[in-house]
């Protein structure tokens, strides 16, 4: 056999393999809106050095385990693929009720 065999790809709900070109994709993103005063270019031009040394240490210091931590809580985006079926019945609620999430 020649070449990488394809990963078969499988809907998100039932879990039925899906055909390879004929199949749906949900996309979600979800991000915080903080209560932030908007800052302009104007702002980080007119930012003082110390405050820019102070905000890059920050960066270093939380390392990439604390920035992946920070983005997870800021913004998230997930795909996914799913059958006929089961994009008509997400479709018409894709939302559960309290009930039905707790």
């Amino acid at each position: 056999m020649t070449g990488k065999m394809k990963k078969q790809q499988k809907c998100a709900i039932c879990g039925e393999s899906l055909p390879e070109k004929d199949f749906y994709v949900v996309k979600i993103e979800g991000f915080y809106t903080p209560d932030m005063k908007d800052f302009s270019a104007e702002d980080i031009e007119n930012a003082t050095r110390e405050e820019m040394i102070k905000l890059i240490e920050n960066l270093r210091h939380s390392g990439a385990e604390g920035l992946t931590e920070l983005e997870e809580q800021v913004y998230k985006r997930y795909n996914f693929r799913m059958c006929r079926e089961c994009y008509r019945r997400y479709i018409t609620k894709p939302l559960p009720t309290r009930d039905e999430l707790y």
